[in-house]
């Protein structure tokens, strides 16, 4: 149960690595790796061990399962192939285990990467805010020169790209303001 997740789409369950059953609906592969690492986590904090270490092929420390370099020699090594397979064989080892009492905190390089991901998914977020924002702006701007019926700031606005859901919004409320016909 613990490599299985609620589908963002349908809310059926489904295997972390696969695409729902139900609706097709395939997550990316970070929200993959994200949800792998924090069952991960869970497990760590209930008890289980986990491996979440590599050794580095050059000064023999270990080092965070998904790093590509060693942080203290540098040493580059080649990535895992297939990230979220190997979380996935980590995660059902660690729950056939029996739990072991003594608490470890969590690798800080775990943390770290789940930071990293979460800062990724920010910035995207707060980019499409930004961009629907002005698109918003933009149409509210549409409409206060059809209400208004200021041609020339009207030919200016249209000069601007819209959308055809814009075009056609703008249609309507053209129409419905019984503004006639303007000629560009």
């Amino acid at each position: 149960m613990a490599d299985m997740r609620r589908c963002h789409e349908c809310s059926d369950l489904h295997a972390i690595g696969d695409a729902c059953p139900t609706c097709g609906h395939d997550s990316s592969m970070r929200d993959k790796m994200k949800c792998a690492l924090q069952r991960c986590m869970m497990l760590h904090h209930r008890g289980l061990p986990l491996e979440w270490t590599r050794r580095c092929t050059s000064c023999d420390r270990a080092i965070f399962m998904l790093e590509t370099t060693c942080p203290s020699c540098e040493t580059p090594h080649t990535p895992i192939r297939d990230e979220l397979k190997m979380l996935l064989i980590r995660l059902r080892k660690a729950m056939q285990a029996t739990p072991d009492r003594a608490h470890t905190p969590v690798p800080t390089a775990v943390v770290a990467w789940l930071r990293a991901a979460n800062a990724a998914e920010k910035r995207t977020a707060k980019a499409t805010r930004d961009e629907n924002t002005a698109k918003y702006r933009h149409f509210k701007a549409l409409v206060g020169a059809i209400e208004a019926r200021n041609l020339p700031m009207l030919k200016e606005l249209l000069a601007e790209p819209i959308t055809p859901l814009e075009q056609d919004a703008v249609y309507q409320l053209y129409t419905r303001c019984g503004t006639r016909r303007v000629s560009t």
